[in-house]
């Protein structure tokens, strides 16, 4: 899915819904961000935490 929102406000409250939707259905929700430099994948296992596979 994709998803648009006019201000960075309402996408969090949009991120918020599927996330809680996601989570009381057993699911599991990834969201990616665009706008970022080149990031390595040692700098994503550090922000993601243990257990990350890439």
């Amino acid at each position: 899915m994709i998803a648009l929102a006019e201000t960075t406000e309402l996408l969090h409250q949009l991120d918020a819904a599927f996330l809680q939707v996601a989570e009381a259905r057993g699911g599991l929700l990834v969201k990616f961000h665009g706008g970022e430099s080149t990031v390595t994948r040692d700098e994503l296992r550090g922000r993601a935490g243990a257990g990350l596979t890439l």
